[in-house]
């Protein structure tokens, strides 16, 4: 691992063992995203764009070390939001992400 970030090699060894890893990628505007991928696969959480990739693993370095003191915050829907989606928006909201989410996997790009 000489001379490469920790953050860097989230590639194919992680892949084959299961778990979880952090995936670089270059989006159409040219910055620079990553994504949390859970071991079965799943996209967790993607980042905003950055201008470098010094900044992108600077901010996997930042959630690798906030995680474990991260608190829990409940966002419940506002009131009008029920009345104008009914009352099932909320799983429909959560099928939609889910679905976006499986949808818009990319391969991570090689720096």
């Amino acid at each position: 691992m000489q001379g490469k970030a920790a953050s860097e090699t989230a590639g194919s060894n992680e892949r084959e063992l299961g778990r979880a890893r952090f995936e670089l990628l270059r989006d159409r505007n040219g910055h620079i995203r990553f994504r949390y991928v859970s071991p079965n696969g799943e996209v967790v959480f993607r980042s905003g764009g950055y201008t470098s990739k010094s900044e992108a693993l600077k901010a996997i370095d930042s959630v690798k070390r906030g995680v474990g003191t991260a608190s829990v915050a409940e966002n419940r829907p506002t009131l009008i939001s029920h009345i104008l989606s009914g009352p099932d928006w909320p799983e429909e909201m959560y099928e939609a992400v889910n679905r976006r989410s499986k949808a818009s996997s990319r391969p991570p790009i090689d720096f």
